[in-house]
């Protein structure tokens, strides 16, 4: 995968959306930020992103509920939680639903860099392995019966 990342934050408090534009200005990411849900989501349909970073509470939609609808139309899209009220149920409920990590707030720079470098790998690797499994599928032609049996 030689394409920059495409990020998304949605966070309704812009100076979030701003700061972590900061920490990531110079790793070569593209970085959108949103203030609610809907046009981020809007917004993915016309070019998805590969990463999201997502406040769970938003004026239009709560985080999970992004999590769901952008695991729903784009399932290899990393989805990293953000919040100020971190819960233990929230956490696990955020894990089964398909989000990468659910971060608490307040986190700093060093924390979010972790999270996103290991989210950033994870997307590197599923794309490569996506691009081998197509690439031997092309290479492999199957012809009569393949086994280990004698008989066969």
């Amino acid at each position: 995968m030689n394409e920059k990342i495409r990020m998304a934050v949605i966070d309704d408090e812009p100076q979030v959306g701003d700061r972590l534009k900061q920490v990531f200005r110079r790793t070569g990411f593209e970085i959108e930020t949103f203030l609610a849900g809907i046009p981020a989501l809007k917004r993915m349909e016309e070019r998805p992103f590969h990463l999201v970073l997502t406040d769970i509470r938003l004026p239009d939609l709560d985080g999970l509920e992004v999590l769901k609808r952008i695991k729903k139309s784009h399932p290899h899209t990393e989805v990293i939680l953000i919040t100020g009220y971190a819960t233990l149920d929230q956490a696990v409920e955020a894990m089964k639903k398909g989000a990468f990590y659910y971060l608490a707030k307040p986190f700093t720079p060093d924390q979010v860099r972790a999270v996103v470098k290991r989210a950033e790998e994870h997307i590197r690797i599923s794309s490569e392995n996506k691009m081998l499994r197509a690439e031997v599928a092309k290479n492999i032609r199957q012809e009569g019966i393949v086994g280990i049996s004698s008989k066969i």
